[in-house]
């Protein structure tokens, strides 16, 4: 995926929310650091180091979010359509900050008074289509609480302790056993894989 992203803009998630109504800016620049600050991932750097072909992840402590905002009013419904396609294309392709954990790009479209897009970009190392739609809703449930001035960050497990789990119980004597039984079988090899259409010639 790294070597992919690197020839590709398409590795990425990309989103576009509608907010309508009065908004508050100082919450949803709130609401959006919250999330950065709760999850690891979302502020992690991808660092090369002498002598390696692929980068090491190390986790920023403060890392922060800009919010670019861009002010559409003056232009009339089908000039705002003309110029968001655009910009909408010019976020696509922006790039990502990897060496500074920079891996969320945010910025707010503004049309009217009460109508705003919020445009984010994220990188595909970082979140996939699942996440996304987690990170929609905990923006949305940011959003209300600093907005109410309740906010409660809760803490959240982290990609790294999972992981760490997952190490220490392959590690265990308890799966040793089921290891040493496995590269003991001797499997057969799957059978040919014939797509359709495919030539009767064609091997795999």
């Amino acid at each position: 995926l790294w070597q992919l992203q690197q020839e590709s803009s398409v590795y990425r998630a990309h989103c576009v929310l509608l907010i309508e109504g009065p908004l508050n800016r100082v919450a949803l620049k709130e609401a959006l650091q919250n999330i950065i600050k709760r999850h690891e991932i979302l502020r992690t750097a991808f660092r090369f180091l002498p002598s390696m072909n692929m980068p090491v992840q190390v986790i920023i402590d403060d890392s922060t979010i800009a919010l670019h905002e861009v002010d559409f009013t003056q232009w009339n419904e089908e000039e705002q359509k003309q110029k968001l396609e655009e910009y909408l294309r010019k976020e696509q392709e922006k790039e990502f900050d990897y060496e500074q954990g920079q891996v969320v790009n945010a910025g707010l479209v503004t049309l009217t008074e009460h109508k705003h897009l919020l445009v984010v970009n994220l990188s595909a190392m970082c979140v996939d289509e699942t996440s996304l739609s987690k990170f929609i809703g905990e923006l949305v449930e940011q959003y209300e609480a600093c907005v109410a001035g309740n906010l409660q960050i809760r803490e959240t497990v982290q990609y790294v302790d999972f992981s760490e789990w997952q190490y220490e119980l392959l590690e265990s004597e308890e799966e040793a056993a089921g290891r040493e039984f496995w590269e003991q079988e001797q499997l057969l090899a799957p059978p040919p894989l014939r797509l359709p259409g495919e030539s009767t010639t064609s091997n795999f």
